[in-house]
């Protein structure tokens, strides 16, 4: 006799044991530690069973950032709303985003600097135009008049985003520490909008 389907409920649970599963040998031992295997022995299934909540790795991993980086976007959604003018919008935007990496370092690492290890099948992609981040630079630099408002955004964007990597990523050379680059760049990126 076939065992009863899980209910929606135990298929949750089960789905948050997973995730829970994969957080703590993330915090625990690092990035790499984080395989099938590892993450279906320490929540107590199968490999095969994981591939019935997640689709591949990479979607368990990015699962574990989903709700930290959801209040980050709300927080740039708050942040949007109650400044009017688009150059004060953009700068507190770019602070937001570096204070985001800073404070939540794990969260923005998975998130935003996780990259996918060359045998792992390759995500499915998105509009940018789904990232709040971008599209609240986009609605800014279209109030200011700039042409291609999509592309200022994607390159305010990566500006900022390698002034906090390089000194994370390249840790054999002297460089700055990721906050003081980070603060320059947007003083920077600012002098250039204006």
């Amino acid at each position: 006799m076939a065992r009863p389907a899980a209910s929606p409920e135990q298929r949750e649970l089960q789905r948050q044991r997973i995730r829970f599963a994969a957080s703590e040998l993330h915090q625990s031992e690092g990035i790499s530690a984080v395989s099938i295997r590892a993450v279906a022995k320490k929540a107590g299934v199968s490999p095969g069973a994981i591939y019935s909540y997640f689709s591949s790795l990479s979607e368990l991993m990015r699962s574990l950032w989903l709700e930290p980086v959801a209040e980050a976007n709300r927080r740039l959604e708050a942040i949007a709303a109650s400044i009017d003018d688009p150059l004060e919008r953009i700068e507190a935007l770019l602070n937001a985003y570096v204070d985001f990496a800073l404070t939540e370092p794990e969260v923005y690492r998975g998130a935003v600097m996780y990259v996918r290890p060359t045998a792992a099948p390759e995500p499915d992609v998105a509009p940018i135009d789904e990232v709040p981040f971008h599209t609240l630079l986009v609605a800014a630099l279209e109030s200011l008049g700039v042409d291609d408002a999509a592309l200022s955004a994607q390159l305010l964007w990566a500006s900022l985003h390698g002034a906090l990597a390089l000194p994370i990523n390249v840790e054999i050379y002297e460089l700055d520490d990721p906050e003081r680059l980070a603060r320059a760049m947007v003083e920077r990126l600012m002098l250039s909008l204006r």
